[in-house]
């Protein structure tokens, strides 16, 4: 499991956290139980290296594009 959050990788392999929280996801606890039995492995994972961020310039080309022709101007 590849997390970019290190809050989430602590709380998914610290049982004693666990108490802390008044509301959790069910979500965690089943990981929790796969990474002390060790079916699954958690490393901490960047932001800056995820592969989607290649995606987010394009995608803000493609919204100045839509927005230019909506923009508000100024007529003399």
């Amino acid at each position: 499991m590849w997390c970019d959050n290190l809050s989430a990788k602590a709380l998914a392999s610290n049982p004693v956290m666990h108490a802390r929280f008044k509301h959790i996801e069910i979500d965690v606890h089943y990981h929790n139980v796969r990474i002390i039995s060790v079916y699954s492995l958690s490393f901490f994972l960047s932001t800056m290296l995820l592969a989607i961020r290649m995606f987010v310039p394009a995608v803000s080309v493609v919204v100045k594009m839509i927005d230019a022709p909506l923009a508000a101007r100024d007529f003399p």
